[in-house]
């Protein structure tokens, strides 16, 4: 009876261990699914997906353990449950729960204003951090080129990371800055940070170098006789009302208001200005009809992105040539049809109404400075052409 006892626990303990080695090759060999994407986020050498049911995915280059690993991701990995959004700083990422818990991963230099973040850092001489909460109550978050904006419950808007143009609305460095108080909205991009009131008034601060804040003295100036930098704004001042959103990508910034009408500052881009402008410090209108807009960095250079209330892609710029070959460049061009949502990281990925992704970047390192050092995955292995 005891020798048949001892076969029975061994028989079981083998099956125990078959299903665990199934689950975790299940779980290991877990593909990403296009028709779950409802979020893409990153930067020129990282893309971070958001799906569905509140998983985060992420490809592309992880040199300071940003993905979690220190390698590269050329195709999609799972890095967490229960996401709700997430930013990429160029070492390292940040995400936001469902339960309004904030988590950083990556290089432990970018997150020395979070106590938590230093004290697990200490003593780790890889200097990257594996997932850690550093804060509670959070309702939104958004990045720009180095820092990041975080929006909480109670209507507090906060930063962290690069100061250098006043980007966190202070003149103070390597602190957790309070930006604003009643805040509903906020936007970031490149060095500039732009919040929304209660009242739908847009307020900016950060970099000015070709009057993308659309206020104040801009303009580039020479630092220590050597470094051309853009002129800095640390005090947040109005820019527009009645908006609905904003995007801002190096010297322009996108503005769509409530009516659908979309306008642009700071530099010209393929004489999009009518009145011929190299660049404007005013709001000028470019578009009407407009859903969401971006601006994208594709090989063939920048383009205007903007997705119509009926469902259709619209591209501006010399380098709609790359999406639609032989097409006009003089004006705006239909680029995709049928599409639910796109997302610019500054790569263009573009989700249609059957459920399939495309995307389109600048892997060749054209861009002067190149976005990118290569081609490490981030496009997570979609194409323009299709799966």
């Amino acid at each position: 009876m005891g020798k048949n006892k001892s076969i029975l626990l061994g028989v079981v303990a083998l099956l125990a261990l078959g299903l665990a080695l199934i689950g975790y090759r299940v779980l290991t060999t877990k593909k990403l699914d296009p028709a779950t994407v409802t979020e893409i986020s990153g930067n020129g050498d990282r893309t971070l997906i958001v799906t569905s049911n509140s998983e985060l995915w992420a490809s592309g280059w992880s040199g300071d353990g940003e993905l979690g690993i220190v390698s590269r991701g050329g195709k999609p990995i799972k890095l967490a449950d229960g996401v709700k959004q997430a930013v990429a700083l160029p070492r390292s990422t940040v995400y936001l729960t469902e339960t309004g818990e904030l988590w950083v991963m990556g290089n432990d230099q970018d997150f020395k204003v979070f106590p938590e973040a230093v004290e697990k850092a200490r003593g780790n001489h890889r200097r990257y951090l594996t997932k850690t909460k550093v804060l509670t109550g959070v309702r939104k978050i958004a990045a720009g080129e180095e820092h990041v904006l975080i929006l909480r419950d109670n209507g507090e808007l906060l930063g962290f990371g690069d100061n250098t143009f006043g980007q966190l609305g202070s003149d103070q460095l390597a602190r957790l800055e309070t930006i604003a108080q009643d805040v509903i909205d906020m936007f970031a991009g490149g060095d500039r940070s732009y919040y929304l009131t209660k009242d739908g008034q847009l307020f900016a601060c950060g970099a000015n170098g070709w009057g993308e804040l659309g206020f104040g003295e801009w303009g580039i100036i020479s630092f220590k006789g050597s470094n051309h930098r853009p002129i800095a704004n640390s005090t947040p001042k109005k820019v527009a009302d009645d908006v609905r959103s904003v995007f801002a990508a190096p010297q322009r910034t996108l503005i769509l208001k409530n009516d659908g009408r979309l306008y642009q500052l700071g530099l010209n881009l393929d004489d999009i200005y009518s009145n011929g402008d190299e660049l404007s410090a005013e709001p000028i209108l470019i578009a009407d009809q407009v859903q969401k807009m971006a601006i994208a960095t594709i090989d063939a250079g920048d383009l205007l992105v903007v997705l119509r209330q009926d469902g259709s892609l619209y591209g501006y710029g010399g380098a709609v040539d790359e999406l639609v070959p032989g097409a006009s460049t003089d004006g705006w061009v239909e680029i995709a049809s049928s599409v639910q949502d796109f997302w610019v990281t500054p790569h263009l990925f573009v989700k249609t109404t059957d459920g399939k992704m495309r995307a389109a970047g600048a892997l060749k390192g054209l861009q002067v400075p190149p976005i990118t050092l290569g081609d490490y995955g981030q496009l997570a292995g979609w194409t323009w052409a299709g799966e």
